[in-house]
């Protein structure tokens, strides 16, 4: 008897998609290119040999990056990648876990609604013993 092949559904490509659009931005090809313009823009900006470059606009120019994200790092500001972010409460490995519950239910035809993948985060954490109870809960308070 032949084995069953696995097929993708467009549903389960459509999903996919979507996990991959909401992806963190600072994770992406792109971003990691624009944020090494962004540092080669302020190090020219620095340079004191560099005669050409003499303000942030035709730094910014010259790089291609947005101006006023370079002068918000010449002040001070994080890139993205350093902010913390949203939806910290789970580590990457709980987070892939997570992913892997979700994806069993998907290949199941299961639908999953917002409260089970609350649910199944909280229950991870109830597991590991940083949440106790209903009074450290996910998702609307």
């Amino acid at each position: 008897m032949p084995k069953a092949t696995r097929r993708t559904s467009r549903r389960q490509v459509e999903e996919l998609a979507r996990r991959l659009r909401k992806m963190p931005k600072y994770k992406t090809k792109l971003y990691l290119e624009k944020e090494a313009r962004m540092q080669e823009a302020l190090k020219a900006y620095h340079d004191p040999s560099e005669t050409e470059i003499t303000s942030l606009w035709i730094a910014a120019g010259v790089f291609d990056v947005s101006y006023t994200t370079l002068y918000g790092r010449e002040q001070g500001a994080k890139p993205l990648s350093e902010n913390g972010g949203h939806n910290t409460r789970l580590n990457e490995a709980q987070e892939m876990s997570l992913i892997w519950y979700m994806d069993i239910a998907i290949e199941r035809g299961f639908p999953l609604r917002y409260n089970m993948v609350t649910r199944a985060a909280t229950q991870i954490l109830e597991a590991i013993g940083l949440i106790n109870g209903d009074n450290d809960r996910l998702g609307n308070n």
